[in-house]
């Protein structure tokens, strides 16, 4: 798809692709979605932070930093193109870091600076439970970067399935997780779990899949695809 999309925007050409966000091509190119009035793709969602049932009295910081954490489309595209491009998440994700100092002090609880890190891990120990799609992984390891080079905390990133993500949060066998797909595609996992986590809200605003194509092309809507 990547390369399809590149090779018809560099020729100015008209093409259709199925795409998502979040997802670094929308940080690469100016891309729109072609607006679908019937669903046919079905409704956006949110993707949040579920954090364990306990975790604000036993780590109040590292409650505070997941209930801050929040980034559109262009934040969360560009972690995930720099990961694209690096080729290694947590290299990424420490340059990524280094270069949006300004957004990450946002997130980050008082008497902590994105500019200063650390080598002392000495904090205590942070689980972070995820879902091997780009997008989790960005965000995962992002976060792990600020919770350990920033705040100090050792960090263990967990790759699980979707069940066992929420599973395993419920038991107490993670802290949080930053990739919540909400209403819909994880609706199921949390509904089951809702009464031992705790869900701090969206991280990230329209989640969501479609029809893609370059802002050039002139149609607005899928149904224009028809005419």
């Amino acid at each position: 798809m990547a390369a399809a999309l590149k090779q018809a925007i560099d020729n100015q050409e008209w093409v259709v692709v199925t795409g998502w966000t979040p997802h670094w091509k929308f940080a690469r190119w100016d891309l729109k979605f072609l607006e679908d009035p019937k669903e046919i793709y079905g409704e956006a969602e949110t993707i949040n932070t579920i954090v364990r049932q306990g975790l604000k009295a036993d780590m109040p910081e590292v409650y505070a930093v997941c209930d801050r954490f929040k980034w559109d489309s262009q934040e969360i595209g560009s972690a995930m193109a720099m990961a694209e491009e690096i080729g290694d998440d947590k290299e990424a994700a420490r340059k990524w870091v280094q270069e949006n100092q300004e957004l990450v002090n946002r997130w980050l609880p008082d008497g902590y600076d994105a500019a200063q890190t650390t080598t002392s891990f000495d904090k205590g120990q942070v689980k972070l439970l995820y879902v091997e799609w780009a997008c989790a992984r960005a965000e995962t390891h992002v976060m792990a970067d600020v919770l350990q080079n920033i705040m100090g905390y050792e960090v263990e990133m967990i790759p699980v399935g979707a069940g066992a993500m929420y599973e395993g949060l419920a038991a107490g066998e993670g802290d949080a997780i930053f990739t919540a797909w909400l209403p819909i595609t994880h609706g199921d996992y949390l509904e089951a779990v809702k009464d031992k986590v705790e869900d701090l809200g969206p991280s990230y605003e329209d989640a969501r899949i479609g029809l893609v194509v370059p802002s050039y092309v002139t149609i607005n809507s899928i149904e224009e695809l028809m005419k």
